[in-house]
């Protein structure tokens, strides 16, 4: 019996990612277009340097009497979103000018990190497509130093974000 060997280029993932910041989201498990698509929505994948999740899942030991070895089950993940940072003007911080995402990103608001992989960031959300939801809340801003000797750097803040539900991965966007 022979078994057919499938070797998959990959996909190149320059490029190919949207981080969205949606408010309110009714179910997680099948959030929807006009959810992501609203005024109120931000789309962040130009915004931010980058977008990193982690996960920490610790192992949890079963010992039995009759044991010879140390079984273990999984423990509880944990989600974490590394830090952001994106760009800001503080003389253009409200809520109608183009750093209006600083206004959006306040500390302390609640909503969700939407990350939908293998599509370009102007490509509008659709049924169907993928994505993974984060409830999530923003915590506190540090400024990121401004440094005279770095060449094009811009003003910049990093924000804390904590992850504070379960994650819902893999879920189809619906109409």
């Amino acid at each position: 019996m022979s078994s057919t060997v499938i070797d998959l280029p990959g996909l190149d993932d320059r490029g190919k990612g949207t981080v969205l910041f949606v408010p309110a989201i009714a179910a997680i498990s099948a959030p929807k277009v006009t959810e992501l698509t609203a005024a109120t929505a931000l789309n962040m994948s130009c915004i931010l340097y980058e977008f990193e999740v982690t996960l920490d899942q610790s192992a949890v030991e079963t010992p039995k009497y009759c044991s010879v070895t140390m079984p273990t089950r999984p423990g509880t993940a944990k989600y974490t979103i590394a830090d952001i940072t994106y760009d800001y003007d503080p003389q253009k911080i409200a809520s109608t000018d183009p750093y209006r995402h600083y206004a959006t990103l306040a500390p302390g608001t609640r909503g969700y990190l939407v990350d939908r992989r293998g599509l370009i960031p102007s490509v509008a959300p659709a049924v169907a497509q993928i994505v993974d939801v984060y409830p999530i809340v923003l915590g506190a801003r540090q400024r990121v130093k401004i440094d005279p000797t770095a060449e094009g750097e811009s003003l910049r803040v990093t924000q804390k974000v904590f992850v504070i539900g379960d994650p819902a991965f893999d879920v189809a966007l619906v109409a």
